[in-house]
Parts: C-alpha cells; sequence; structure tokens
C-alpha cells in the first residue's frame, strides 16, 4: 500500500512536467503558436464584416444573468 501511495505521489509530482502547451503551428507568430488555426484563419475569423451578429457586440448584457452572459459572449 505504501509503494502504491508512493507512485502516486511521484505521478501527481511528475505530471505538470509533460503538461505544458505544445507547438501546434510553429508558422504563427510567437504568442499565437499553441493554437490549431493559422494566424491568417484567425484575422479571418475575427474580421467584423464576417458573422458580426454572434461575434460582435455593441452594448453590454442586460438582465439578471447579464454579467454570467457578457463574460461568455
Amino acid at each position: 500500500m505504501l509503494k502504491f501511495r508512493l507512485f502516486s505521489l511521484s505521478l501527481c509530482l511528475l505530471l505538470p512536467l509533460f503538461s505544458y502547451g505544445k507547438i501546434l503551428n510553429p508558422d504563427n507568430p510567437k504568442n499565437y503558436q499553441d493554437f490549431r488555426m493559422d494566424y491568417a484563419e484567425m484575422i479571418e475569423i475575427a474580421n467584423p464584416n464576417r458573422l458580426s451578429h454572434r461575434i460582435f457586440y455593441n452594448a453590454l448584457s442586460v438582465g439578471p444573468d447579464a454579467k454570467w452572459f457578457d463574460a461568455v459572449k
């Protein structure tokens, strides 16, 4: 039982060493290399003329859940 606990503890201590973010896209700029999409695709999706009714909001929400909704939109 003691060996199992020591093994579990050592596994828990070693796990963070291997859980860092991978470089998924080395062609992206430095701060965007851990994103799956290409930087050009991200810029295209963030374009205010594309899906503007779903992505961009002009005013804060109102109502009882406004704080939550503003946090997730």
